[in-house]
C-alpha cells in the first residue's frame, strides 16, 4: 500500500474492498478509538462496545467485497457502531448512560514539570466542569453534540445518522450549548 493512499479516504477505503489487508489494520487503528468513545455514550458497559467493535470489524472484513463507496470511512463506521449498539443494547436491556470521554490533548511543548501539573490540573478543573454541563443535557442532545463537536461530522451526516431534519438538529444543538453556556456562566460565579 503507498503512503498516498492512506491520506486519502476513498483510495484507502478501495484499496481495503480489494482486500488490502494493510488498508483494514489502518482503519481499524485509525477508528477504534472513535468508535469506542461513541460506544461510552450509549453503555457504561465496556464489555458490550468491546464486542461490538469486534462485530462491527468481523462484518466489515466479511462482508467487504460488498461494501460500497464511501468518502467518509469515520462516518460510514460511527453509523455501524451506533447500530450494533443499539442492538446489543436491546438485546441486554441494560439502560443508556454516558461517560465523560477523558483524552490526552495531544503533544505539550516543552515546560518544567509544574507548569505540565498546573496546566494538567486546570484542564481536568475545565474538564469536569464540560462534564457536569454535558450531564445535564438530554441522551439525544449529548449525542447530538458530540458528533457535532468532537467527531466533527457535518450536519446533514448527523441528521441522517440521528434521523432528525436539519432544523430539528439545530434546534437541539442550540439548546445544548445554551444549557452548557449557562452552567458554566453559574459556575464560573461561585
Amino acid at each position: 500500500m503507498k503512503k498516498s493512499d492512506t491520506n486519502d479516504p476513498v483510495l484507502l477505503w478501495n484499496s481495503f474492498r480489494n482486500g488490502n489487508d494493510d488498508a483494514y489494520i489502518l482503519i481499524y487503528r485509525t477508528y477504534v478509538r472513535d468508535l469506542y468513545f461513541q460506544g461510552l455514550q450509549f453503555t457504561k458497559n465496556k464489555e458490550i462496545i468491546k464486542d461490538c467493535i469486534q462485530d462491527v470489524f468481523t462484518k466489515l472484513y466479511k462482508y467487504r467485497s460488498n461494501l460500497g463507496d464511501t468518502d467518509n470511512i469515520k462516518y460510514y463506521l460511527l453509523t455501524s457502531m451506533r447500530n450494533q449498539l443499539l442492538t446489543a443494547i436491546s438485546k441486554e436491556k441494560i439502560y443508556m448512560d454516558v461517560e465523560r470521554e477523558d483524552t490526552n490533548a495531544g503533544n505539550l511543548p516543552e515546560k518544567n514539570i509544574e507548569d505540565i501539573l498546573i496546566e494538567r490540573e486546570e484542564d481536568r478543573a475545565m474538564g469536569d466542569k464540560i462534564n457536569l454541563a454535558m450531564s445535564l443535557l438530554t441522551d439525544r442532545q449529548r449525542e447530538a453534540v458530540r458528533y457535532r463537536y468532537i467527531d466533527c461530522l457535518t450536519p446533514e451526516e448527523i441528521c441522517r445518522l440521528m434521523d432528525l431534519n436539519y432544523q430539528s438538529l439545530q434546534n437541539i444543538l442550540s439548546r445544548s450549548l445554551k444549557k452548557i453556556r449557562q452552567h458554566l456562566k453559574k459556575d464560573s460565579l461561585k
